[in-house]
């Protein structure tokens, strides 16, 4: 996007990998939290997270005035501020319980290649109520804002999956600075086994089973961005890329949600709702969709990485796109109704599926934004759709149909620029830095079109990202982004 304030931060940020760290406010003082260093730590500065991988959307974090993300009242019970500091929180015990359980049991399993012990006060420094109320505070304020894959209305410690309730406090625990809390990198190791595990379990249909399970895919997509940004390790980036996202992969398959939809036609609810959703089924099913859309990043965005084929296709992904922002975030029915009665019947259902849109991109006849089957795309649409446009770039290099394919690939990317600077022509500069992650399309866009470039120019050849499938590290990545920016 020659000109656009995309291409600035892209040429002019040392590189790609940096950029989301060099905005202003983006890593913004999350709460405090109570605990106590332990004597053997180093105090590392949160500066010191931000590692080779860390520009994945999973630790990102945009400091929001935003009044749906004013945890103040959903994510502080009353009392919790006067809370032992020093013992493990009531609704975390049943969770601590189950580490101390995978302890025991991997243990015990000599070819694990486990050799840890569970240490009870480390269990009650770190998973203490003061904590809980801070780390779940800090996911939602930032992690939400870039990957709103959960229910925040719904979610609730105490009652949602355990799985979930973990995922979410490791994630909310890297915006807490280690200067006041020493997180040991220790307690987050066992989780991804824990998911692992929980999938295999039996998987009954009834609502409290299926409510578990999908909020149990839902940890595991977050776990997976965990544990690929925050381990540099090549043993666990191969295992993350060998043996979680195949599993990730297969789960979401299994339940059949590529293909998730809105379930409910208005006509089947006239006369009982006035034509209107039931607000619980209406969630259920964009849980569903948004299960879907994210793992369908989180895998391209992998592959991306670490030049891999990816494994999910845009072919499958007949499912619908992620609906408003107010519809997923209204804390109740009367007030889901009431975005619904302000912004139209039909406002809950989109207009087409997520590759109708693709497919739309890469036609031959094109009329413009104005007849894209996509009505009202929001930037978050448009970043899974350019995100989709690298998947089939990918796709095409590897099956060696690139050359063939550059001049449809080439022409969907100025397309899908047209949809962005309209989009993006009615936001002012405040409106569009809070759209999270998604905000940093135009980015993407650009680097297609680079790659396409780069790539018909015959110039792949001298670049070691492409001499090999499979990299331990996201250096021949940072080398490739300087090349496609002129090697500043």
């Amino acid at each position: 996007m020659p000109g656009s304030t995309g291409d600035l931060h892209l040429y002019e940020a040392e590189s790609m990998i940096r950029i989301f760290f060099k905005e202003p406010g983006r890593v913004e003082d999350a709460p405090s939290v109570l605990l106590q260093p332990e004597p053997t730590s180093t105090g590392l500065p949160h500066d010191e997270l931000l590692n080779d991988g860390s520009y994945l959307p999973y630790l990102l974090g945009l400091p929001s005035s935003d009044p749906l993300l004013d945890l103040s009242a959903s994510h502080h019970p009353a009392g919790e501020g006067h809370a032992d500091p020093d013992s493990i929180d009531p609704v975390l015990e049943p969770l601590v319980s189950d580490l101390k359980a995978l302890h025991d049991a991997l243990a015990a399993e000599h070819s694990s290649g486990y050799d840890g012990t569970f240490d009870p006060q480390l269990a009650k420094q770190v998973f203490s109520a003061p904590n809980r109320a801070a780390f779940v505070a800090a996911y939602f304020r930032h992690t939400h804002r870039d990957i709103p894959l959960l229910h925040r209305p719904s979610f609730d410690a105490a009652t949602s999956a355990r799985p979930l309730v973990l995922a979410v406090f490791l994630c909310g625990a890297q915006y807490c600075p280690r200067a006041t809390a020493s997180w040991p990198s220790r307690a987050s190791s066992p989780s991804p086994t824990t998911l692992e595990r929980d999938r295999d379990r039996d998987r009954d249909r009834d609502r409290e089973r299926e409510r578990a399970l999908y909020e149990t895919v839902q940890a595991a997509l977050l776990m997976s961005g965990l544990q690929f940004t925050k381990n540099n390790d090549a043993a666990v980036r191969r295992r993350n890329w060998l043996v979680r996202e195949p599993v990730l992969v297969h789960a979401v398959r299994r339940l059949g949600l590529p293909s998730a939809r809105q379930t409910q036609a208005p006509s089947s609810q006239i006369g009982r709702r006035g034509g209107r959703p039931d607000w619980e089924t209406f969630v259920r099913d964009e849980l569903r969709i948004r299960i879907a859309t994210w793992a369908f990043l989180n895998d391209g965005q992998q592959a991306g990485v670490f030049h891999l084929p990816a494994m999910m296709t845009v072919a499958e992904m007949t499912c619908d796109l992620p609906c408003m922002e107010a519809l997923w975030e209204a804390n109740d029915a009367a007030e889901f109704e009431a975005v619904v009665a302000s912004k139209g019947d039909g406002c809950w259902r989109r207009s087409a599926s997520f590759r109708d849109c693709v497919d739309a991109l890469m036609a031959d006849a094109w009329s413009g934004p104005d007849g894209f089957p996509l009505e009202n795309p929001s930037t978050y649409d448009l970043y899974l759709l350019i995100s989709a446009v690298h998947m089939m770039i990918s796709t095409a290099r590897h099956a060696s149909l690139l050359p063939a394919s550059t001049p449809a690939l080439r022409r969907a990317a100025d397309r899908w620029q047209e949809l962005w600077e309209a989009l993006t022509g009615q936001l002012d500069e405040e409106q569009l830095r809070m759209r999270g992650l998604s905000r940093h399309a135009g980015e993407w866009c650009w680097l297609a079109k680079a790659l396409l470039e780069h790539c018909a120019a015959g110039k792949e050849q001298q670049s070691p990202y492409f001499q090999r499938l499979g990299h331990e590290s996201s250096r021949e990545l940072y080398e490739l982004l300087r090349e496609l920016r002129g090697g500043s």
